[in-house]
């Protein structure tokens, strides 16, 4: 335990002062008592109460002041407390074949509604994500509990033509707390060449990395970039898992995309096993299959060491007490004091 104003613990030697004043305040009462009574009708008009019903307040007032003088100390103390540490990056495909109408409105929309769904669903704590990906992903949100940015910035993003699923495992892994500095595999988006590694950067202590999770959006036609697999492989190594979500329908659809008819392939079947790889879960955008994975993503209690200072709980005891000292001295004396 340490103290922001040691110096007021001082005040704890008034305690026993005040003690003696009360023990004072009490005889001056009996005596103001005998003083004004007649000596032969004592025992009929006089009745002391047990000593414990004089005792007990005065105990718990002294304690309620002891507790204030010690509060003005400032106390804090370092406490194992369970917070959650979920951390969530939403990777959401905006390649052109998310224009594809099999779903209503088309299968951007689909994905934008599924994202404002976690966005609500997920609890406030839950630290939130936005990777957009087609040839290549950019991190446009960081993990944040501003709900309003992540919002915000969902939408004003733009569709654009090929699709790599690896990009947006890379981009999310590296964008998740404490991956910053993920030394990526060669043959994937920002591997390092040789020559270029920082011989000042510290390793990542793997053990102790917080939980991350990828929520990938897609409808899972990747015909671009890097091995998926190689990509799922790095995020397992930095304790991330993938979980996906496959929008659109079996078969895939006819489209018209500026002005021109398109078909647009659908392979949820990719998608799953990308899960499978990253040791997540596949689902559709069912709502009941969503809020079984959401409830699962948002939440990653974790006892973690806290520093918390005590003096909002110690004031409280303090006015605890004094009110139990109250209502005692009303019930047995008459008097708040």
């Amino acid at each position: 335990m340490s103290f922001a104003a040691p110096e007021f613990l001082l005040l704890l030697l008034l305690v026993p002062l005040a003690w003696w004043g009360l023990t004072r305040l009490e005889s001056r009462r009996k005596n103001t008592a005998l003083a004004y009574a007649d000596a032969n009708l004592l025992g009929k008009t006089i009745r002391y109460a047990p000593k414990a019903h004089a005792n007990i307040p005065r105990v718990l007032q002294l304690l309620a002041l002891a507790f204030l003088f010690f509060t003005a100390s400032r106390p804090s103390a370092t406490l194992s407390l369970p917070q959650n540490k979920a951390a969530v990056m939403i990777a959401m495909d905006t390649s052109r074949s998310m224009l594809a109408t099999d779903v209503e409105p088309n299968r951007l929309e689909v994905a934008k509604g599924v994202v404002k769904d976690f966005v609500k669903l997920a609890p406030q704590d839950t630290r939130i994500g936005l990777v957009t990906f087609s040839e290549s992903a950019a991190a446009v949100v960081p993990v944040t509990t501003d709900r309003a940015q992540l919002l915000e910035r969902l939408g004003k993003v733009k569709v654009s033509n090929t699709t790599s699923l690896a990009d947006p495992i890379v981009a999310g892994v590296k964008s998740l707390p404490g991956r910053a500095s993920a030394e990526v595999p060669k043959g994937l988006p920002g591997a390092l060449r040789d020559g270029q590694k920082n011989p000042t950067a510290k390793p990542i202590d793997i053990d102790t990395l917080p939980p991350g999770a990828i929520l990938l959006l897609s409808d899972g036609v990747g015909n671009a970039g890097a091995d998926v697999r190689l990509a799922a492989q790095f995020a397992k190594k930095y304790k991330v898992k993938i979980y996906t979500v496959a929008i659109g329908k079996q078969g895939g659809a006819v489209s018209k995309i500026d002005g021109q008819d398109y078909f647009i392939p659908f392979n949820a079947e990719s998608l799953k096993q990308l899960a499978q790889l990253g040791d997540g879960v596949a689902v559709t955008p069912d709502k009941a299959e969503l809020t079984k994975i959401f409830q699962e993503l948002g939440t990653a209690i974790r006892f973690e060491a806290t520093k918390l200072e005590l003096s909002a709980i110690l004031s409280g005891i303090a006015l605890l007490l004094l009110m139990i000292a109250a209502v005692q001295n009303l019930l047995w004396h008459r008097r708040l004091a």
